[in-house]
C-alpha cells in the first residue's frame, strides 16, 4: 500500500483565516484525490445499477404479461395457442437469470469500489492560537547585514554616478 505524507503550511496575519483556509484546502484536496482515484469504479457501479434497474423493469413487465396471458387463455385446447405463453415464460426465465447476474456483478463492483477508495487520515489539525513565526536573532542579524551592505554599495555607487552627471 502506498503511503505519503502531505504538509500544509499557511502564512497569514489573521490566524482564524489561516486555520479555516488550511482545513478547507485539506478537505478539497482529499475529496479531489478520492474522486479521481475511484472515478472508473464509480462509473462501473452506476452503469451496472442502471442496467439492473432496466432489466428488473423488463422482468416485472414480462411477469405481468405471462399472468395476463394465463388469465385470458384459461381453457386452451390447442397446443399451438400456448406458444406465446411458452415464449413469455422463457423471457421471464432469461430476464430473471440476467437480473441475478447483474445484481451479483453490481455487488462485486461496489466491493471493488470500497477497496479502491483510499484512506486519508488527518494526523494533526491546526489548533488556535497558532504559533507565531518569529525571526531569530542570528537570522535577523545576517539579513540586516546583507541589506546594509547592499544599501551601502548602492548608495556609494549612486553618489559616484551623481558626481559624474553633475560635473
Amino acid at each position: 500500500m502506498k503511503r505519503f505524507h502531505v504538509n500544509i503550511s499557511v502564512a497569514c496575519t489573521d490566524e482564524i483565516f489561516a486555520k479555516i483556509f488550511s482545513e478547507k484546502l485539506i478537505e478539497t484536496v482529499t475529496d479531489f484525490y478520492i474522486e479521481t482515484k475511484t472515478k472508473k469504479s464509480r462509473g462501473n457501479v452506476m452503469l451496472l445499477q442502471n442496467r439492473a434497474d432496466s432489466v428488473q423493469r423488463e422482468l416485472n413487465a414480462a411477469l405481468y404479461g405471462r399472468a395476463q396471458f394465463g388469465d385470458q387463455n384459461m381453457g386452451l385446447i390447442r397446443q399451438q395457442a400456448a406458444v406465446p405463453k411458452l415464449k413469455q415464460e422463457m423471457k421471464v426465465q432469461m430476464l430473471g437469470t440476467l437480473y441475478g447476474e447483474l445484481v451479483k456483478n453490481l455487488e462485486f463492483a461496489k466491493l471493488t469500489l470500497m477497496r479502491e477508495e483510499p484512506l486519508v487520515q488527518i494526523i494533526d489539525q491546526p489548533i488556535l492560537p497558532l504559533p507565531k513565526a518569529k525571526l531569530g536573532k542570528l537570522k535577523a542579524m545576517v539579513m540586516g547585514g546583507f541589506l546594509f551592505g547592499f544599501l551601502s554599495i548602492f548608495g556609494l555607487g549612486g553618489k559616484k554616478v551623481w558626481k559624474y552627471i553633475v560635473e
